[in-house]
């Protein structure tokens, strides 16, 4: 067992006296002077972030259709879809959306356990650029 130890302990002695750098070419920093158009990623672009759903009567389920459209270089994958509270749930497209197509995701809004005004977010978070959107939700509870 004393044999052991002391390899281990001339390893770790030996090893930290090594001067390796490491090669500046295989590094690469992404800048604003960079000629590669932000890796060429997917882009999420919806019509509009914000929806009033207006005035609803408390109990009722509101669901929403929500078109987006990947205008970006790559295929768009929507990895998660996060809402501010248990109240909306949303349904997402789990296969990749080529570019310059357009697909649509779900949000379910249930009403039972809101009173007055309400504003809900919910977050998108795909490999797009920037990679998270939120849509806020806006309505009345009565």
């Amino acid at each position: 067992m004393k044999f052991i130890n002391i390899i281990i302990l001339l390893l770790c002695f030996f090893s930290c006296n090594l001067n390796e750098t490491v090669n500046k070419n295989h590094i690469y920093i992404p800048s604003k002077n960079n000629n590669k158009s932000n890796f060429e990623r997917a882009n999420i672009k919806f019509s509009k972030l914000n929806f009033n759903f207006g005035t609803i009567v408390k109990g009722e389920v509101i669901s929403r259709y929500i078109t987006f459209k990947n205008d970006g270089k790559r295929d768009l994958v929507i990895s998660n879809v996060k809402s501010s509270c248990g109240c909306t749930i949303a349904d997402w497209p789990k296969n990749p959306i080529a570019p310059n197509h357009s697909d649509s995701l779900l949000l379910v809004l249930n009403t039972s356990s809101l009173n007055g005004k309400i504003m809900k977010t919910v977050t998108i978070i795909s490999n797009s650029k920037p990679n998270t959107k939120v849509i806020t939700i806006n309505a009345q509870i009565n």
